[in-house]
């Protein structure tokens, strides 16, 4: 089961050239438990995160990364020279080159990490109290299960899993919007206003 953080910015280019450049240095990184941040990213002990190797190169350094899932988010803010680019690529030490996967979804361990334990609220409904370090934002959230989306539960319900887009997520007869009722609503961004519904399929309260 896996979340995403809220914010994504990677861009990883997989070569599959070495480089040769005077004063080059190759860097390795792995996913724990083999990698460390605190290590000095070599073959033996190699760093655990790209983002954290990204901030060690310079021109003309490679960075190998071993087969696993990297989970995390990663900006690329140094750069190369055309004669001596940095050049991030997948370690061939075993004659097949590794299997690397970046993603910025964090698996859901119930009971670890901040997060708690699954409930079943109502029919095939769930609920589990997570932390905010998995990233949880209002439009910002989505949960795969066995890779497939799932679509958040709210009322009103959203068509797909995907949809946030409150103009979409509900076919009220009649919708009531108040302009005078923009503000903030800590901790989430941007504006929000107040709309009052009328569907006579939901029992009056």
């Amino acid at each position: 089961m896996l979340l995403p953080n809220a914010s994504f910015q990677a861009f990883l280019f997989l070569g599959t050239s070495c480089i040769s450049a005077l004063g080059a240095n190759q860097l390795h990184v792995a996913p724990p438990p083999l990698g460390s941040d605190s290590n000095p990213g070599t073959l033996s002990h190699p760093f655990a995160t790209i983002a954290h190797a990204e901030l060690q190169t310079q021109a003309g350094d490679t960075v190998f990364l071993h087969e696993g899932v990297y989970r995390e988010s990663v900006r690329f803010r140094r750069s190369g020279t055309p004669h001596a680019p940095i050049t991030y690529r997948p370690y061939d030490g075993e004659q097949t080159l590794a299997k690397v996967s970046l993603s910025t979804f964090k698996v859901i361990e119930p009971g670890v990490s901040g997060a708690g334990i699954w409930e079943q609220h109502r029919d095939s409904i769930f609920k589990i109290q997570l932390s905010q370090e998995y990233g949880l934002g209002v439009g910002k959230s989505s949960i795969l299960i066995d890779g497939k989306a799932q679509t958040i539960a709210r009322w009103p319900n959203a068509p797909k899993a995907f949809d946030f887009n409150w103009e979409n997520m509900a076919a009220a007869q009649q919708a009531f919007h108040d302009p005078s009722s923009a503000g903030p609503e800590p901790p989430y961004e941007g504006t929000f206003f107040t709309a009052s519904y009328h569907d006579p399929a939901l029992p009056d309260r």
